[in-house]
Protein backbone atom coordinates (compact mmCIF):
# COMPACT_ATOMS: atom_id res chain seq x y z
CA UNK A 1 0.00 0.00 0.00
CA UNK A 2 2.61 2.30 0.58
CA UNK A 3 5.48 0.44 -1.12
CA UNK A 4 7.24 -0.82 2.32
CA UNK A 5 7.44 3.06 3.23
CA UNK A 6 6.11 3.33 6.93
CA UNK A 7 3.86 6.09 6.82
CA UNK A 8 0.81 5.82 8.84
CA UNK A 9 0.57 5.33 12.70
CA UNK A 10 -0.98 2.44 12.19
CA UNK A 11 1.73 0.58 10.19
CA UNK A 12 3.71 1.25 13.72
CA UNK A 13 1.13 -0.73 15.48
CA UNK A 14 1.18 -3.58 13.43
CA UNK A 15 5.28 -3.54 13.48
CA UNK A 16 5.66 -3.70 16.97
CA UNK A 17 2.19 -6.22 17.48
CA UNK A 18 3.18 -8.34 14.95
CA UNK A 19 6.83 -8.44 14.38
CA UNK A 20 7.67 -7.49 18.07
CA UNK A 21 5.01 -9.48 19.86
CA UNK A 22 4.08 -6.56 22.02
CA UNK A 23 0.92 -6.58 23.96
CA UNK A 24 -2.02 -4.63 23.02
CA UNK A 25 -1.52 -2.30 25.98
CA UNK A 26 2.01 -1.87 24.61
CA UNK A 27 1.22 -1.37 21.64
CA UNK A 28 -1.52 0.94 22.41
CA UNK A 29 0.82 3.22 24.52
CA UNK A 30 3.60 3.55 21.72
CA UNK A 31 0.50 4.79 19.70
CA UNK A 32 -0.02 7.41 22.20
CA UNK A 33 2.89 8.41 22.12
CA UNK A 34 3.02 9.07 18.71
CA UNK A 35 0.54 11.18 18.71
CA UNK A 36 1.92 12.95 21.53
CA UNK A 37 5.50 13.01 19.95
CA UNK A 38 7.03 11.79 23.05
CA UNK A 39 10.88 11.42 22.99
CA UNK A 40 13.82 8.77 22.98
CA UNK A 41 12.96 8.41 26.92
CA UNK A 42 9.64 6.95 26.22
CA UNK A 43 10.12 4.57 23.83
CA UNK A 44 13.70 3.16 25.07
CA UNK A 45 11.52 1.45 27.53
CA UNK A 46 9.91 -0.64 25.02
CA UNK A 47 12.96 -1.55 23.14
CA UNK A 48 14.22 -4.70 24.81
CA UNK A 49 10.33 -6.15 24.27
CA UNK A 50 10.26 -5.60 20.66
CA UNK A 51 14.09 -6.91 20.47
CA UNK A 52 13.25 -9.94 21.68
CA UNK A 53 9.87 -10.53 20.57
CA UNK A 54 11.19 -10.03 17.09
CA UNK A 55 13.95 -12.53 17.89
CA UNK A 56 11.16 -14.87 18.32
CA UNK A 57 9.82 -14.07 14.81
CA UNK A 58 13.55 -14.53 13.08
CA UNK A 59 14.39 -10.97 13.46
CA UNK A 60 18.31 -10.27 13.91
CA UNK A 61 18.92 -8.29 17.00
CA UNK A 62 20.92 -6.17 14.73
CA UNK A 63 17.90 -5.74 12.42
CA UNK A 64 15.22 -5.24 14.93
CA UNK A 65 17.28 -2.46 16.82
CA UNK A 66 17.37 -0.77 13.26
CA UNK A 67 13.94 -1.29 13.14
CA UNK A 68 13.12 0.14 16.50
CA UNK A 69 15.30 3.08 15.66
CA UNK A 70 13.03 3.73 12.82
CA UNK A 71 10.17 3.55 14.96
CA UNK A 72 11.61 5.46 17.76
CA UNK A 73 11.74 8.48 15.60
CA UNK A 74 8.35 7.94 13.45
CA UNK A 75 6.43 10.06 16.07
CA UNK A 76 7.87 13.32 15.07
CA UNK A 77 6.22 12.84 11.34
CA UNK A 78 3.87 9.94 11.51
CA UNK A 79 -0.25 10.60 10.38
CA UNK A 80 -2.93 8.73 11.48
CA UNK A 81 -4.38 7.18 8.50
CA UNK A 82 -7.99 7.83 9.44
CA UNK A 83 -7.91 11.38 9.70
CA UNK A 84 -5.68 11.13 6.04
CA UNK A 85 -8.33 9.68 4.84
CA UNK A 86 -11.09 12.06 6.13
CA UNK A 87 -8.78 15.62 4.78
CA UNK A 88 -8.34 13.64 1.24
CA UNK A 89 -12.34 13.36 1.58
CA UNK A 90 -12.02 16.84 2.51
CA UNK A 91 -9.87 17.90 -0.06
CA UNK A 92 -11.39 16.45 -2.77
CA UNK A 93 -14.82 17.71 -2.25
CA UNK A 94 -13.21 21.38 -1.92
CA UNK A 95 -11.67 20.68 -4.97
CA UNK A 96 -14.95 19.62 -6.82
CA UNK A 97 -17.03 22.92 -5.12
CA UNK A 98 -14.21 25.35 -6.71
CA UNK A 99 -14.22 23.65 -10.04
CA UNK A 100 -18.18 23.25 -10.37
CA UNK A 101 -19.30 26.27 -8.42
CA UNK A 102 -17.11 28.69 -7.72
CA UNK A 103 -19.07 31.55 -7.23
CA UNK A 104 -20.47 29.59 -4.46
CA UNK A 105 -17.54 28.23 -3.02
CA UNK A 106 -15.59 31.76 -3.07
CA UNK A 107 -18.46 33.56 -1.02
CA UNK A 108 -18.32 30.26 1.51
CA UNK A 109 -15.05 30.90 1.43
CA UNK A 110 -14.42 34.48 2.47
CA UNK A 111 -17.65 34.42 4.59
CA UNK A 112 -15.72 31.96 6.74
CA UNK A 113 -12.30 33.21 6.72
CA UNK A 114 -11.79 36.00 9.47
CA UNK A 115 -8.21 37.39 8.62
CA UNK A 116 -8.62 40.37 6.36
CA UNK A 117 -5.42 39.94 4.54
CA UNK A 118 -6.39 36.70 4.20
CA UNK A 119 -9.33 37.83 2.06
CA UNK A 120 -7.18 40.10 0.00
CA UNK A 121 -5.17 36.98 -0.86
CA UNK A 122 -8.52 34.71 -1.97
CA UNK A 123 -9.83 37.50 -3.72
CA UNK A 124 -6.67 38.73 -6.12
CA UNK A 125 -6.89 34.64 -6.15
CA UNK A 126 -10.21 34.59 -7.88
CA UNK A 127 -10.10 37.50 -10.12
CA UNK A 128 -6.71 35.45 -11.50
CA UNK A 129 -8.69 32.78 -11.59
CA UNK A 130 -12.04 34.89 -13.86
CA UNK A 131 -13.97 35.37 -11.00
CA UNK A 132 -14.39 38.92 -10.64
CA UNK A 133 -15.80 40.91 -7.20
CA UNK A 134 -17.58 43.72 -6.39
CA UNK A 135 -16.91 45.24 -2.63
CA UNK A 136 -20.39 46.41 -2.31
CA UNK A 137 -23.46 48.06 -4.09
CA UNK A 138 -25.66 50.54 -3.32
CA UNK A 139 -28.37 47.86 -3.28
CA UNK A 140 -26.43 45.28 -1.56
CA UNK A 141 -28.71 44.38 1.37
CA UNK A 142 -26.69 40.66 2.07
CA UNK A 143 -25.13 40.55 4.95
CA UNK A 144 -22.19 37.42 3.80
CA UNK A 145 -20.39 37.13 0.84
CA UNK A 146 -23.32 36.04 -1.95
CA UNK A 147 -22.30 36.22 -5.89
CA UNK A 148 -25.29 38.05 -7.88
CA UNK A 149 -25.20 40.40 -11.83
CA UNK A 150 -23.82 43.41 -11.75
CA UNK A 151 -24.02 45.10 -15.26
CA UNK A 152 -25.06 41.69 -16.86
CA UNK A 153 -21.88 39.97 -15.29
CA UNK A 154 -21.73 37.19 -12.34
CA UNK A 155 -19.48 38.59 -9.84
CA UNK A 156 -19.24 38.21 -6.14
CA UNK A 157 -20.64 40.55 -3.80
CA UNK A 158 -19.18 41.68 -0.78
CA UNK A 159 -21.57 42.38 2.29
CA UNK A 160 -22.47 45.99 3.55
CA UNK A 161 -20.22 44.90 6.79
CA UNK A 162 -16.94 44.83 4.95
CA UNK A 163 -17.07 48.31 4.74
CA UNK A 164 -14.59 49.50 7.33
CA UNK A 165 -17.68 51.11 10.10
CA UNK A 166 -20.17 49.36 9.28
CA UNK A 167 -20.55 45.43 11.64
CA UNK A 168 -23.59 43.30 11.17
CA UNK A 169 -26.30 44.83 12.83
CA UNK A 170 -26.01 48.15 10.94
CA UNK A 171 -25.46 45.84 8.18
CA UNK A 172 -28.75 44.03 8.85
CA UNK A 173 -31.11 47.18 8.93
Amino acid sequence: ETYGVIVYQEQVMKVVREMGGLSWEDTSLIRKAMSRILGNEFFEQFKKKFVAGAGKNGVEPEVAGKIWDQINTFGSWAFNKSHAVAYGYISYWCCWLKAHHPFEFAAATLNHEKDPQRKIELLREMRDEGIDYVAVTENSAAETWTSGTVDGKRVLIGPLSSIKGIGPKMAST
